[in-house]
């Protein structure tokens, strides 16, 4: 028996696109051919009384509740009816569902084209007006140079292994690559952070120096030292890795400054050539390192990297590769690539998916030449990281 008096509300809340509370919806509560129709407050609220249907219903009841606003869209539910007050929620498609009823021979289609916001139907002819502010669209790479991403930093790293030849084998891409100056063809890792001490082979620099680098626990730290020419200078917070010099100061490095595991010196030069960790050539005022330690706490991921010979007289071929090695690890190759050098050429390769890193990771860059007798070769390479607080 329908029990027209018995009243059952039912609440609906509406919301839109944006999942958004809804006004001024019209909502529909259809029982049979009866309908009772309201609209959404400000709260996106509606409450139908089911004692307000004419022919009144039943526990079991199936009603059909729709929500429509122009030109947002339209959504169309259903609601088994109980004993107790019922709620529920609509939330607006961007176009109407389609909903079809079948007959023997056909099917009947029932369904509403979207609208501008004058109301008028979309097609080819008259489309949605997309509008995309400027500046809306961001580069993500900019953002995080710009220092907008939280927990997010960039690094671009960039070396140079000034002179070298085919005897050397497989060199490290850094300064200390120098038959001319220290002569370090692979480079020296600390195991303890024990890189103390600054440096010049000239007695009158005394330039501030930034170097960047990690204490014991793999953390970032950046210190800046006044040089004192040729006498060793002590570094504050001695480090276990050290990837970048930067000279800070108003006037330029006249000799190599060099930033080492103490030990005896020569006019400012160590004595023990190994225990050099880091040198700015002169007229650099910086390192330029391909070398890279991921500082703890954080993920890298390397974005692209490149490679360029140089020198005119130097036709050969030299193969490129990218080395990193996890904690506790070895280096293991991660890239290999090769130039024909008939006097200057450069290389770029950009993963279409970085590569990750996990923190204590070294990265390194390194040359060989594979043809040719060659004498007084030079390579430079880089890469680019994002740095990711864990």
């Amino acid at each position: 028996m329908p029990t027209p008096n018995l009243p059952h509300p039912i609440g609906i809340k509406v919301y839109g696109l944006d999942n958004k509370i809804l006004s001024d919806a019209i909502v529909t509560l259809t029982l049979g051919s009866e309908v009772l129709s309201e609209t959404s407050n400000s709260s996106g609220e509606v409450i139908f009384n089911t004692a307000d249907l004419p022919s009144g219903w039943n526990v079991g009841d199936t009603v059909s509740l729709t929500a429509t606003k122009v030109p947002t869209g339209t959504i169309t539910s259903t609601l088994v009816l109980t004993k107790l007050p019922q709620t529920t929620t609509l939330t607006i498609a961007q176009t109407s569902e389609l909903n079809y009823v079948e007959t023997d021979n056909m099917h009947v289609l029932n369904f509403a084209l979207l609208v501008t916001h004058e109301g008028s139907k979309v097609t080819e002819d008259n489309p949605l007006p997309v509008n995309i502010p400027v500046g809306s669209i961001k580069d993500y790479n900019m953002e995080v140079a710009m220092g907008n991403v939280p927990g997010t930093s960039f690094i671009h790293k960039f070396g140079n292994a000034p002179d070298f030849d085919t005897g050397d084998g497989a060199v490290d891409i850094w300064d200390g690559a120098n038959d001319a100056g220290s002569a370090l063809m692979s480079y020296t890792y600390s195991s303890t952070a024990n890189i103390d001490s600054l440096s010049s082979s000239d007695g009158g620099d005394t330039e501030a120096i930034e170097i960047q680098g990690l204490d014991s626990s793999f953390n970032l730290v950046v210190q800046t030292v006044t040089l004192t020419g040729q006498t060793r200078v002590a570094i504050p917070t001695p480090l276990i890795r050290v990837f970048r010099l930067k000279n800070v100061g108003s006037t330029d490095i006249v000799g190599r400054v060099y930033c080492f595991v103490n030990v005896a010196t020569t006019g400012g030069v160590p004595n023990t050539l190994t225990n050099i960790r880091a040198e700015i050539n002169n007229g650099n005022n910086q390192t330029l390192m391909c070398i890279f330690t991921i500082p703890n706490n954080k993920t890298g991921y390397l974005d692209a990297f490149d490679t360029a010979v140089a020198g005119a007289k130097k036709t050969a071929e030299y193969q490129i590769d990218l080395f990193a090695r996890p904690p506790g690890q070895v280096f293991q190759l991660k890239h290999r690539s090769s130039l024909q050098d008939g006097g200057t050429t450069h290389w770029q390769h950009k993963f279409l998916v970085a590569e990750k890193f996990v923190a204590k990771t070294d990265i390194v860059m390194r040359v060989s030449i594979l043809t040719g007798a060659v004498t007084e070769a030079s390579v430079s390479a880089g890469f680019d990281l994002i740095l990711v607080d864990n």
